[in-house]
């Protein structure tokens, strides 16, 4: 059971100033104490009324003063001799017996003075992870009990040498929100765009440089919250390029909500930022982000951000000027829903008493409901993939600790997935590369190792390799299977990951959107009743695609049930992005439409009859009744009546597309999304046709394909949270 710690925080600025490392001690100490803990604070500001830790006060010389002084090994920055000041009223007010957790995220001098036995000490990334990595001089000194990575890089370069967790930074959405801001509180115009530029004064926020890409921005004004040893220059350029549209500013922390509202974008400049906070607040308020493209910002950002190479400084000014057109409330949302999916402190936090917890007695087991395998002893998952990368790193790390066992089936990758698999705790089948790879083939083999290996296992969570579990999914589905013993299976929502950043993710999200209750299938991802899986004989390894509604109208016609509820099940990475792509899916789609058609029949019911009927009409049908209709108008009448007559048939298409289209709409996608939506559906159909004209061919020569339309994913940097 998890039991209440005394946990210590420490870092001179606390309470003292507003930066990033010193606003997630404060926000991670807050949610720690919230969640029982006993938290205490050492800072050089002052106490606040309302918090529910404990702070101590202790007094230091802040770092502005030391800009100037003298730099050596020991000394190596103004944070150093802030720190060595700091370090003396940390030493006699620190009492090891006190605590048994301590947690800093300066070095050296915090960190040697909390590594006091029995106390456990973490050191957070919090400012880089420079100070673990040295070997020079002081670095070499350095140590901990555990070791927060605020990022994958970090993570991944660590976790062979500390015990790590991954764990980011995170936001309130709650007091980071969208709205409108008062600019003329913060001395702003009150029209035209304003960018917003929120950081440290220093070399490597390349603040300067941010000044110099939105000067060149006609009519944008730069505001900037921040202060450091670089003021004077960022100053000096902000008066020299940008005259009457600069402005900088430091702000008490109860402002900056305010401040992000009244702006239109938001610009980060540094190359190599461990975890800004400023990200995620600007993401909370719904600002469009141009910032630099490397590893951790598009593990941060996902498809929210524009990413660019920030030594360009053309790249950048082309970024700003896209960014202050993109308003959209759908983007927006879309902001908010990675923070609340991902950043949120108050599930940051209990990361963090997790981790704690876990040093402190190493036989602490989190055992959230409905997530551990202690609670879900009876249910299995099955993941299946072929060069998915990072994107099944991301989809077996989202499984792991929840069910009896995790399986996964590769079917002969030549990237690192097996590695990646067996790394994370899965059992791997490798399928033989002499038989035909299907979904089908590949979920079975994975059902059948599952039972060898955890033979009390009565559900099976089918899952495929470019997706992520959701946190409570396994647990919901159980249940629904426990409650209806006729059940055969149930599937929840299964969503886009990154539904804008193509138009084809944005349709293949609205295609997961089906109705609430009662299915005639369950897709890919759906947890079966494995008795009813067995007794039906499990999915047909000869259908190269189509083989799960295949297996449901077996179910479904041995009186078994299926379902879909209301609760997120899996993310979904599709990563078709372009023409190309999407053609090869609808063509896959109508290859396996053919096949399931053709073969299989239950109790009269035959799959995807509408559908290829409906492809080859559109497809030959159509296109023969526009020129059947046009010689006979021009047999019976003058040349125009020929004209006429094919047009008035030409216009069943263009008809249609809008019939779809507003039916699109009526679910609630925009226009644009809608009217793609209708037009990229009739022209999926000459894939369709296709699809079946392929399958066709090799039926007769018995030489069946898999069609594959996504490109293999690099792999992943570190693992996902």
């Amino acid at each position: 059971m998890p039991r209440r710690l005394r946990v210590a925080f420490a870092l001179p600025g606390l309470h003292k100033v507003v930066r990033g490392a010193e606003t997630a001690f404060e926000q991670i100490a807050r949610h720690l104490a919230r969640l029982g803990h006993q938290v205490t604070v050492f800072g050089s500001g002052l106490p606040r009324a309302g918090e529910p830790y404990r702070f101590s006060h202790v007094p230091c010389v802040p770092r502005e003063r030391f800009e100037n002084w003298p730099k050596f090994p020991f000394l190596r920055s103004n944070y150093a001799w802030e720190e060595l000041t700091f370090a003396p009223g940390l030493m006699r007010q620190f009492r090891a017996g006190d605590f048994d957790v301590s947690v800093a995220c300066s070095y050296p001098y915090s960190n040697w003075v909390l590594r006091r036995q029995p106390v456990k000490h973490v050191f957070v990334t919090q400012n880089g992870d420079w100070m673990v990595q040295s070997n020079d001089a002081e670095y070499r000194l350095f140590g901990c009990d555990g070791l927060v990575c605020t990022n994958p890089q970090y993570f991944e370069r660590h976790k062979d040498r500390y015990r790590c967790v991954l764990i980011p930074n995170g936001v309130e959405p709650d007091v980071f929100k969208p709205g409108e801001g008062d600019r003329s509180a913060y001395g702003l115009p009150a029209d035209g765009p304003v960018a917003l530029m929120v950081s440290a004064l220093i070399p490597s926020k390349r603040v300067v440089e941010g000044v110099r890409a939105v000067a060149k921005v006609p009519g944008l004004f730069l505001a900037i919250a921040g202060d450091g040893q670089c003021r004077e220059d960022v100053d000096r350029e902000g008066r020299r390029l940008m005259a009457g549209r600069y402005r900088r500013m430091q702000l008490p922390r109860e402002q900056m909500p305010g401040l992000y509202r009244c702006a239109d974008v938001f610009l980060h400049m540094s190359r190599d930022e461990a975890s800004a906070n400023a990200y995620l607040e600007a993401l909370a308020t719904g600002l469009p982000i141009v910032t630099h493209d490397w590893e951790v910002t598009r593990w941060t950002l996902e498809d929210c951000a524009f990413l660019v190479n920030c030594a360009d400084e053309q790249a950048i000014t082309a970024a700003l000027w896209r960014a202050i057109e993109e308003k959209s409330p759908e983007m927006v949302s879309r902001r908010r829903e990675l923070v609340r999916r991902r950043f949120a402190w108050s599930s940051i936090a209990e990361d963090y008493s997790i981790f704690l917890q876990q040093l402190s007695d190493p036989t602490f087991s989190p055992a959230p409901e409905n997530s551990s395998a202690e609670n879900l002893p009876d249910v299995g998952v099955v993941v299946i993939g072929r060069n998915e990368g990072r994107r099944l790193v991301r989809c077996l790390e989202s499984v792991r600790g929840k069910p009896a066992a995790m399986v996964y089936v590769d079917s002969a990758s030549d990237d690192q997935s097996v590695a990646s698999a067996r790394r994370i705790g899965a059992e791997v089948v490798e399928l033989d590369a002499g038989l035909p790879f299907t979904a089908a083939r590949a979920r079975n083999a994975g059902a059948q190792r599952l039972k060898a290996i955890a033979p009390l296992v009565q559900y099976v969570q089918f899952l495929d390799g470019d997706c992520e579990l959701r946190p409570s999914w396994l647990g919901r589905a159980r249940r629904e299977l426990q409650g209806d013993g006729r059940l055969a299976a149930v599937c929840g929502r299964r969503r886009e990951r990154f539904p804008h950043r193509s138009i084809y993710n944005r349709l293949m999200d609205l295609e997961w959107d089906t109705p609430i209750g009662p299915a005639k299938s369950v897709g890919g991802d759906a947890m079966f009743r494995l008795d009813a899986f067995d007794t039906s004989g499990g999915f047909d390894p000869s259908v190269m695609a189509g083989e799960e509604p295949q297996l449901c109208m077996r179910l479904r016609h041995s009186h078994w049930k299926l379902l879909r509820v209301d609760a997120e099940m899996t993310l979904h990475d599709a990563a078709i992005t372009r023409f190309g792509q999407w053609w090869r899916r609808q063509l896959r789609g109508g290859y396996g439409a053919m096949d399931v058609y053709r073969r299989f029949e239950v109790g009269g019911e035959r799959l995807f009859a509408k559908q290829t009927h409906s492809a080859a009409m559109w497809a030959v049908g159509w296109p023969a009744a526009v020129i059947a209709a046009g010689l006979i108008g021009l047999a019976i009448g003058r040349p125009a009546a020929g004209w006429v007559a094919a047009a008035i048939v030409f216009l069943a298409m263009p008809l249609q597309i809008i019939r779809l289209s507003a039916r699109t709409f009526a679910r609630g996608a925009p226009p644009p999304t809608a009217l793609a939506c209708g037009a990229l559906t009739m022209l999926a159909k000459w894939a369709w046709f296709r699809g079946q004209i392929q399958f066709r061919r090799q039926a007769r020569s018995e030489r069946l394909q898999l069609i594959e339309y996504k490109r293999p994913a690099p792999q992943s940097a570190g693992a996902t949270r």
